[in-house]
């Protein structure tokens, strides 16, 4: 993938075929290999340079059929930074085609997209606040991409964040009917706490005011990048990261109920740290959970300690209905061959 690959988004397109979405230090590019069912990988087909003025932290998402998105943030250090979405197609042969749209945020709304299909041709964005506190909040906001990868002229609604003068890294997810979830955390002076908020998105993409509920929690550490997603009913977990520049912050993974109405019952039902299980590992940041099967859940996660943080690890966890979470890590594993 060249010289450096940073913040790469990888989506299987079909069969073998996979594409994954990354930048370098001065521009961003598309990339489509093969890797079969066992993980072999068996090379690359096609690579696309793509043109945009900030192309921080690409997220890739399937719009229909080949017709594909990437929606870019903006680096820390662009006070003007926005994001900005291009459409392309992607076929089944790995072949990269050409532009087929773009679209510019009016405002500089500017870190880490997080994509939710909300109706035909509608999608809602969690999106964190811009750089060096210029518009540091994070927004929701909601746009049209069709079928055939046309994007609408303005967004349809937007909608400031509450509670954090400033935001970074917010997870998006359906709750029920035109209910939906955005947990994300604060940044800068609000570093380490916690937000949870639900509000009505129509399937139009009109945003309902006011929200249905605003919940604050404080997050052990400093957390970064919390991951939300759904259990069972009404329990939702989260796992998030911590501040990498003090000693012992680590990593938690805690599970929430939020009922049908969208109110917030329990924000706190089980909580499980990472040090728990992974001393020495005093660092714990940047995490992803999957759901695998049943009560199996994974989440990968950097972290280390004061001789080297720049590890990676991957580690499974049950979580049942109810909420509950195992009381340690059912297995970990240490990614091998890599310096961060």
């Amino acid at each position: 993938l060249g010289n450096s690959c940073l913040a790469p988004d990888l989506i299987h397109l079909t069969g073998s075929m996979y594409a994954i979405a990354y930048r370098d230090n001065s521009s961003t590019s598309l990339t489509t290999f093969q890797m079969n069912d066992d993980g072999v990988f068996l090379g690359t087909i096609d690579t696309k340079a793509i043109s945009v003025p900030h192309f921080y932290e690409p997220t890739i998402f399937q719009v229909q059929n080949n017709v594909y998105a990437i929606a870019y943030g903006a680096c820390d250090d662009q006070t003007e930074a926005k994001s900005h979405i291009v459409t392309l197609r992607i076929y089944g042969n790995g072949t990269i085609g050409v532009i087929i749209d773009t679209f510019d945020f009016p405002a500089y709304y500017g870190r880490e997209p997080n994509f939710i299909n909300i109706g035909a041709g509608i999608y809602a964005v969690a999106i964190g606040g811009a750089s060096f506190e210029t518009y540091p909040t994070g927004y929701l906001v909601t746009l049209s991409i069709d079928n055939q990868g046309d994007i609408g002229s303005a967004l349809i609604d937007t909608l400031k964040f509450p509670l954090s003068t400033s935001c970074s890294e917010p997870s998006i997810v359906h709750i029920t009917g035109d209910i939906y979830g955005i947990t994300y955390n604060g940044y800068g002076a609000t570093a380490g706490i916690g937000y949870v908020i639900t509000v009505h998105i129509l399937n139009n993409g009109s945003i309902v005011e006011p929200l249905e509920e605003t919940d604050q929690f404080g997050l052990p550490g400093s957390g970064l990048e919390p991951t939300m997603i759904h259990v069972a009913n009404d329990i939702f977990a989260i796992s998030y990261g911590a501040d990498s520049n003090d000693q012992l912050r680590t990593g938690y993974i805690k599970t929430l109920s939020i009922n049908s109405a969208g109110h917030v019952v329990n924000d706190s039902i089980d909580i499980l740290p990472f040090y728990t299980y992974l001393s020495p590992i005093d660092y714990n940041f940047e995490t992803d959970i999957l759901h695998i099967e049943d009560e199996l859940y994974a989440v990968s996660f950097t972290g280390g300690n004061n001789s080297n943080w720049k590890r990676g690890f991957l580690t499974t966890v049950s979580i049942d209905n109810t909420g509950n979470i195992s009381d340690s890590a059912l297995f970990i594993y240490e990614f091998k061959g890599r310096s961060a």
